[in-house]
């Protein structure tokens, strides 16, 4: 057996501004929908950008990497 003990000090999360957040997951923290609308079990749109170009979901949100990928 191992036993592996992994230290999250997670105070200093609860103290970030819910967008901050949001953004750092790529999912809204209301209800864990993604970013790009939905509800929580909405395939993230991961190419969706916003007027000004930016991506709604950030280049490295948690989402992206977790995200399934899909083949054309």
């Amino acid at each position: 057996m191992v036993v592996r003990l992994i230290r999250m000090p997670l105070d200093h999360w609860d103290t970030l501004p819910a967008a901050h957040r949001e953004q750092t997951l790529g999912r809204r923290a209301s209800d864990g929908a993604p970013l790009t609308g939905g509800g929580e079990h909405t395939p993230a749109d991961l190419a969706a950008v916003r007027p000004d170009g930016v991506p709604v979901i950030a280049a490295n949100a948690h989402i992206r990497p977790a995200a399934p990928v899909r083949r054309p």
